[in-house]
């Protein structure tokens, strides 16, 4: 979910293209920094 978020966020245009091929590559990046900042 908060992965989901970013990677729309990240990607505003490519939104439909993004969630199947994006979603697992900066997902994983993504999370990262989000547990480092407020976790």
């Amino acid at each position: 979910y908060l992965g989901n978020v970013q990677v729309v966020w990240t990607n505003g245009n490519n939104v439909d293209v993004a969630p199947r091929q994006d979603q697992p590559a900066k997902a994983a990046p993504a999370a990262a920094p989000v547990d480092d900042l407020p976790f």
